[in-house]
C-alpha cells in the first residue's frame, strides 16, 4: 500500500512476505475487507 515490507510470522523458524488479497479494500490509510458472502448452496431442510 505504502512500500513498506510486511512480513507474516507462521512459525519459530518460518515467515513469508505478505501480499495484500485482490479483494482488499484500499481507502487512503485503511484496508479493509468485505464480509464473507452467504453460500449460495444453502442445505435445504425438509
Amino acid at each position: 500500500m505504502r512500500g513498506v515490507p510486511v512480513i507474516e510470522i507462521l512459525s519459530e523458524t518460518s515467515y513469508r512476505m505478505h501480499k495484500l488479497t485482490p479483494f482488499a479494500r484500499v481507502e487512503g490509510t485503511s484496508i479493509t475487507y468485505p464480509p464473507e458472502q452467504p453460500s449460495l448452496l444453502w442445505p435445504v431442510i425438509g
